[in-house]
């Protein structure tokens, strides 16, 4: 799914969560992605600004790392 998603859907995406928050914060409810969040959810929307920043950044969220090994024979 991560491929389909282009640099303009996670902008998109990262909009409706910092909106979200921003009422959230305002004491009122917000509906997002057909659910309706409460400032109990607050935890849940800044986890999701956070992925959506980085999915706007370019960062994948896992990472492959590579490493050089080199062996020595004695």
């Amino acid at each position: 799914m991560s491929s389909a998603i282009t640099r303009e859907i996670a902008k998109a995406k990262l909009t409706r969560y910092l909106e979200a928050e921003e009422k959230v914060l305002a004491a009122q409810e917000y509906t997002l992605e057909g659910r309706r969040v409460t400032r109990a959810d607050l935890k849940e929307i800044r986890e999701g600004i956070e992925y959506w920043a980085k999915k706007c950044e370019g960062k994948n969220i896992t990472q492959i790392r590579s490493y050089r090994v080199q062996i020595k024979n004695d």
